[in-house]
């Protein structure tokens, strides 16, 4: 019986450092460009995607390598359920057809909010 209580207070206290942050899934809005002001300009976006949401997606597996290399085609403003969003566009020739571009969305305030090779 002491032995069934050790191990069940052992896992009662591992679980929280097995399940928490960096294991895979997401904690909330994930913040990748610092803004000299409460709204980021499209250079402190483009940045912060280029040198942090892109390797950091190859280095997770979920891009191929050759998006390191990919050409930023269009940076712009949409609003996407009635909030602004920066929408960036990168094309990667190496890639099949229907994987060639790539869309990065962040909010005004510099939150990751999205990505996917649809643009909507």
């Amino acid at each position: 019986m002491k032995l069934i209580i050790s191990i069940a207070t052992s896992l009662i206290i591992a679980f929280p450092a097995i399940a928490g942050p960096g294991h895979g899934h997401s904690h909330g809005p994930q913040r990748i460009a610092k803004c000299k002001t409460t709204i980021c300009t499209k250079k402190e976006i483009t940045d912060a995607v280029t040198s942090r949401v892109i390797p950091s997606f190859i280095s997770k597996k979920k891009l191929a390598e050759s998006w390191a290399t990919a050409e930023v085609k269009k940076v712009e403003q949409k609003k996407f359920k009635g909030n602004l969003e920066w929408r960036l566009q990168f094309y990667n020739k190496e890639e099949a057809d229907s994987k060639k571009n790539l869309f990065v969305f962040v909010t005004t305030k510099g939150f990751l909010s999205g990505i996917n090779h649809t643009g909507k």
